[in-house]
């Protein structure tokens, strides 16, 4: 169902764009789940921040990563254990790159965590969609709405 929705939506975009659309789809849910969990933590639980937004994006990471597995990439043509390892080198990159963002932000900058947090998602993003394709999702995988190769 989700796929047929893609396919009609996107069918006269070029692969490239149609891909990014999609998956800057799957993003934006992750995110909506990454700030809804952050401000839950932070502020019913009374949670550090940088705690909070740790565990809200692990948790984002593999929603996201699950839904890109069933949604958007064939698994048929990703070998799972280098996907999931290169999954989780990836997050880890951005995780780090998330705590040093937002500590600067907030911090030194003296950014609102929330805003802080949706601005550096915005740069984590780009990073993880680039390494994605390039890690997991690259010469091997398959687009499964289009059934062309990435």
């Amino acid at each position: 169902m989700v796929s047929s929705i893609f396919s009609t939506l996107y069918s006269r975009l070029p692969i490239r764009v149609a891909r990014l659309a999609r998956y800057t789809i799957f993003g934006v849910c992750s995110v909506v789940f990454d700030l809804a969990l952050l401000f839950y933590l932070i502020s019913n639980l009374h949670v550090h921040y940088l705690v909070a937004a740790s565990f809200a994006f692990i948790a984002s990471s593999v929603l996201h990563y699950a839904l890109l597995r069933k949604f958007l990439f064939s698994g048929d043509h990703i070998d799972d254990l280098k996907g999931g390892l290169s999954f989780v080198a990836i997050s880890l990159f951005g995780l780090l790159l998330l705590l040093t963002l937002l500590a600067f932000l907030v911090e030194i900058a003296h950014v609102h965590y929330f805003w802080a947090r949706l601005f550096a998602g915005i740069f984590i993003g780009l990073f993880s969609y680039v390494m994605s394709l390039r890690l997991i999702f690259g010469k091997k995988g398959y687009c499964k709405d289009t059934e062309k190769m990435l």
